[in-house]
């Protein structure tokens, strides 16, 4: 997630799209690890959706927040609250 980080959101979205591809491809992984993985890529895709959107995106990022509090995506919700804050 380096891309995120740097701000550089269209690598991050074609790396997005390339783990996407992947899981779904991927006979052999365990279906603990696949429900992990497309919680994960739900959660970033929105997250890279409002850093696209412009406006005012404060209900859809305070509404992402409370959906990630109880989940163990630590790194997502950070990146929520940061983008929160902005």
């Amino acid at each position: 997630m380096i891309y995120y980080e740097l701000k550089w959101f269209v690598q991050a979205s074609e790396l997005w799209d390339s783990y996407v591809h992947f899981v779904k491809t991927n006979k052999l992984l365990p279906e603990m690890y696949l429900n992990k993985c497309n919680s994960f890529i739900g959660y970033f895709s929105r997250l890279l959706k409002l850093n696209y959107k412009t406006g005012n995106n404060a209900y859809e990022i305070s509404k992402l927040i409370s959906e990630l509090k109880p989940t163990s995506e630590k790194w997502l919700l950070e990146k929520a609250k940061e983008l929160n804050n902005e």
